[in-house]
């Protein structure tokens, strides 16, 4: 996953209270491979902050 931020100005009003925040995000998806279930991991510990002004693109499959 690429995290880009495109456009950052300077946020008006409270700098400190974020717009959107997740922190530590985790997928996990089971698959059943050669008859042994196994983990895949999406997202292990992603943490993302975004405050107003900002403009992030997400790309990934």
């Amino acid at each position: 996953m690429l995290i880009d931020t495109i456009r950052d100005t300077a946020p008006t009003g409270n700098a400190s209270a974020p717009v959107v925040e997740c922190r530590g995000l985790t997928k996990v998806f089971g698959r059943l491979l050669a008859g042994r279930a196994k983990s895949v991991y999406a997202l292990r510990e992603v943490s993302l902050t975004v405050h107003k002004g900002q403009i992030v693109g997400l790309i990934g499959p």
